[in-house]
């Protein structure tokens, strides 16, 4: 393959996969800080996960006056900055590198590949993702909150080639398969590989991109290293 750039997708495959429990216990902290029905504030956060996704909402705290004001909250603006603060410090939490992916970036970047951050995901990634030592591994990101349109849109494949100033026959997309992802990048010409999720502790273990993958797969990420190298051809 005459690769010149890889996209990479963020929970699943860059970082480990978005906790359902984690994110779970962080969604009834919200609740009880801004002193609403647990139940009733988790129903409607987690079913306006796509809107939050496609930036509906400018940011956490716009979300979470919303909810508290359609239950009765008083928006308290210690209570919902507090409430803020959990899905910040979750979001800081669950995009935390190891040393061994960063170095694997590094060498990426060094063999003369050119990389991009693709990901689906709420207005907190963008907001602490200067704060993350990935923000200096790639060349440009796509955040679908910031851009509008999220995975597996043809239009965001279209945007990173853009961006990078490379055709879709030279990018090879990795994920792990959320969201449809593989098969968007397929179908816009990239290549695809698999990074073989753990499914147990997620929103979305039915993917369709997993169930009988066909193509390439690896089930580490820093195995995307010995792969470049043994079919990867740089410019």
């Amino acid at each position: 393959m005459d690769i010149k750039a890889v996209i990479i997708d963020l929970f699943g495959t860059l970082v480990p996969a978005f906790s359902r429990s984690g994110y779970i216990h962080a969604v009834q902290q919200m609740a009880e800080l801004l002193d609403v029905p647990e139940s009733e504030f988790r129903s409607r956060w987690l079913r306006a996960a796509a809107d939050r996704h496609l930036g509906r909402y400018r940011d956490t705290r716009a979300h979470l006056i919303a909810i508290s004001s359609e239950l009765g909250g008083s928006n308290d603006e210690r209570a919902v900055s507090a409430a803020a603060d959990v899905v910040r410090r979750f979001t800081q939490d669950a995009i935390r590198p190891n040393l061994e992916t960063i170095e694997c970036l590094k060498f990426l970047r060094q063999t003369g590949f050119k990389l991009a951050l693709c990901t689906n995901c709420a207005p907190d990634v963008p907001e602490v993702w200067s704060e993350s030592p990935f923000q200096e591994c790639f060349d440009t990101t796509f955040f679908s909150c910031v851009a509008g349109i999220a995975k597996p849109d043809p239009r965001v494949y279209e945007h990173l080639c853009e961006k990078l100033g490379i055709v879709s026959s030279a990018c090879l997309y990795v994920g792990d398969g959320s969201s449809n992802e593989l098969t968007g990048a397929r179908t816009s010409g990239m290549h695809a590989l698999l990074l073989r999720p753990a499914l147990e502790d997620c929103f979305d273990p039915e993917r369709s991109d997993v169930l009988g993958w066909q193509g390439d797969a690896i089930a580490h990420f820093v195995e995307l290293r010995s792969y470049v190298c043994s079919r990867c051809i740089t410019a």
